[in-house]
């Protein structure tokens, strides 16, 4: 996503030029740049680095975090407990928050945990039935549905 500024129609066209395969698109005050495969990907963004333009980068699927809550702790539960807790059982926690009713923010007993992928010899979260001494179960994380 590449920011809308003077001069912005000669970057485009060096990229047009330089990346025929990728595809260029506006949207509002930015501009939408898709590569064709992830060599020219980060060519583009070395180039828009290179080139002092402000941008920023979507990560692609694939090196997004895993999103998963766990349920059954109490909603005092201490965010830090929980995050030091599954580190010690082994699994790569980059992230924990607790998740909040919609309208009042009144803090719920579920709490969202980000997990790396891909790491070796980690085990599966799924398999949690654990975690700061209490049973709980493990599901996959679904977003709120409506305008964020």
């Amino acid at each position: 996503m590449l920011r809308m500024n003077e001069g912005y129609n000669l970057v485009l066209q060096y990229l047009n030029r330089k990346f025929p395969t990728a595809t260029q698109k506006h949207t509002g005050e930015w501009f939408k740049i898709l590569a064709a495969n992830t060599d020219d990907h980060r060519d583009i963004t070395n180039l828009l680095k290179e080139m002092n333009q402000e941008f920023y980068s979507i990560p692609p699927l694939s090196d997004r975090p895993l999103k998963v809550v766990i349920k059954g702790l109490p909603a005092s539960t201490d965010i830090k407990d929980i995050k030091s807790d599954l580190t010690n059982q082994g699994f790569p926690v980059i992230k924990v928050a607790q998740l909040t009713q919609r309208q009042s923010k009144y803090p719920l007993p579920i709490f969202m945990v980000e997990i790396r992928k891909h790491v070796p010899d980690a085990p599966d979260f799924f398999d949690l039935s654990k975690c700061c001494y209490l049973s709980v179960t493990v599901d996959s994380f679904r977003k709120r549905p409506g305008a964020t």
